[in-house]
């Protein structure tokens, strides 16, 4: 096994930087996205990977960016770093610890960190805060049809290009 590297968060100019490196188009969905976040709840790093999800919505893109920002009643706001348009655009909703992850298991981490995909991962307790160990990303559709090619090239070139810092 290889093992990941534990790595501090990037800061927002890097990944700007990363993000005008690899041609990724983004879009800022307030001007103080950098210092949108939840850093008040707890550590954020160090990182070892990215977390892609979808909203569950086909409704706007305004209005998706809105609850990316804002959250739910439930799930306070920022919900990831980046929401990923129909047209591949990133839209920033925040940079530090976002809720975008939640609880998870110390083995599926434990893998997550060695590399090891050399059988299904099979969680235990949720006694890990995913937040505050990956990057995430909203794909912005609502599942129940396949993502644009834009959106799905824009995720895998995002994840490529954190994989690079």
């Amino acid at each position: 096994m290889k093992g990941f590297e534990m790595a501090p968060p990037m800061t927002a100019k890097r990944f700007i930087e990363l993000c005008d490196k690899w041609g990724i188009k983004y879009v800022p969905i307030k001007s103080d996205w950098a210092t949108h976040n939840r850093n008040h709840k707890g550590d954020w790093g160090p990182v070892n990977g990215v977390m892609i999800h979808h909203t569950g919505s086909d409704s706007s893109t305004a209005q998706q960016s809105n609850v990316l920002w804002d959250g739910l009643s439930s799930l306070p706001g920022p919900l990831c770093h980046a929401g990923i348009d129909y047209n591949g655009v990133l839209r920033l909703a925040g940079w530090g610890r976002t809720n975008h992850a939640g609880l998870g298991s110390q083995s599926t981490l434990t893998k997550v960190i060695a590399e090891d995909y050399s059988e299904i991962i099979k969680p235990g307790d949720a006694s890990v805060d995913g937040n505050s160990h990956f990057y995430g990303f909203e794909i912005m559709y609502s599942g129940s049809h396949a993502m644009s090619d834009a959106q799905r090239k824009t995720a895998v070139r995002i994840t490529a290009a954190i994989c690079t810092a």
